[in-house]
């Protein structure tokens, strides 16, 4: 009997050993993943703690995170997301002004051409009514005042364009700083923070000739998850896959929760080749990869479609091509890429 209580109390011992460690583990997961996303990309440090949670969460396969380990990391997320966000939405602003400023210089220049314009016209005038060529006096005040009416058309056209700019900006510039950007399940950019983000590439929902990829996923058969594990097991498979994308993607790609199951990844500058590369590359990490709930061992995968716009095409015409290309994807039998040039 004395036996057998040792052996209990031993088993208990080890129980709360493992407990720990995985507790101990998750922070630090937490921490290293929250200081990697604010450590700038070209800090040799950031290498460091990649490398650091690449080894932890090889060697320890931990379990989704929970109480402290979960706050950190959702913290650390929530605020490197929304700092993003605004500081993207401040970009757009620096650049806005620096081009106003062009202009108003363009513009001074150009009314000073004005003001000189009427002092020579003043003299001619004066000078031909002296004279008493009153036919060449009224052409030349005619041409005058068109010159004068094409220089103010142009600064009138000028003025307009940029109050109309003025005022998108600072409505998306409001709407950063009030409404929130982020997803708070996925810990993803959400869907408002797509629809104000894409607006850079897409000024008045048509291209502006930088190549964007976009990337439509799809978590393949998401609704058996539910069904067979319980809504808690799907939320944790959305985190998953989330972070999984994240990893793949790397810093060139924006991330966002689109709605239910399904994410995009906007990819500028990248031509239809090397964004499908990428994507190949994230569809198999996710595949390969698996996490552990209540000690079962799930895996995931997701179909993507992929396309990237063309010059002058409309917003909604690169949306409806990579949708068509995910859809193709999943017809297909589901976990691949299905790439629309």
């Amino acid at each position: 009997m004395l036996f057998k209580k040792e052996e209990t109390e031993k088993a208990a011992e080890n129980s709360r050993r493992t407990e720990f460690n995985e507790r101990v583990t998750h922070i630090l997961l937490a921490v290293c993943k929250g200081m990697s996303a604010w450590i700038p990309a070209k800090d040799p440090l950031k290498n460091k703690i990649d490398e650091l949670f690449k080894v932890l969460k090889k060697v320890a396969r931990p379990k989704p995170p929970t109480g402290i380990a979960q706050e950190i990391l959702e913290f650390f997320e929530k605020t490197n997301l929304e700092d993003k966000a605004k500081g993207f939405e401040r970009g757009n602003v620096r650049a806005f002004i620096a081009e106003l400023g062009q202009v108003i210089e363009k513009m001074s220049h150009s009314s000073g051409g004005i003001s000189r314009e009427t002092g020579g016209m003043i003299h001619d005038f004066e000078a031909l009514a002296d004279e008493g060529k009153l036919d060449v006096l009224k052409a030349r005040i005619i041409e005058g005042l068109v010159k004068i009416r094409e220089e103010s058309g142009q600064m009138e056209k000028e003025l307009a364009r940029y109050r109309e700019k003025t005022t998108s900006l600072a409505k998306r510039l409001e709407e950063t700083e009030s409404l929130g950007f982020t997803d708070q399940l996925t810990r993803t950019l959400n869907r408002h923070a797509f629809e104000t983000q894409v607006g850079h590439w897409f000024p008045d929902g048509k291209s502006n000739g930088e190549p964007v990829g976009f990337v439509f996923i799809d978590v393949d058969n998401f609704k058996s998850f539910n069904d067979t594990h319980g809504h808690q097991v799907g939320d944790l498979v959305l985190r998953f896959v989330a972070d999984t994308l994240r990893e793949g993607m790397g810093e060139d790609g924006k991330l966002f929760r689109y709605g239910g199951e399904e994410f995009l990844v906007l990819v500028p500058g990248k031509d239809i080749d090397a964004v499908a590369k990428v994507s190949e590359k994230t569809r198999r990490l996710l595949e390969k990869d698996y996490f552990v709930d209540k000690n079962r061992k799930l895996q995931v995968t997701a179909s993507m479609g992929v396309t990237v716009s063309k010059k002058g095409e409309l917003l909604e015409e690169v949306l409806e091509r990579a949708d068509k290309a995910l859809y193709s994807a999943k017809e297909k039998g589901r976990n691949r890429i299905t790439v629309s040039p």
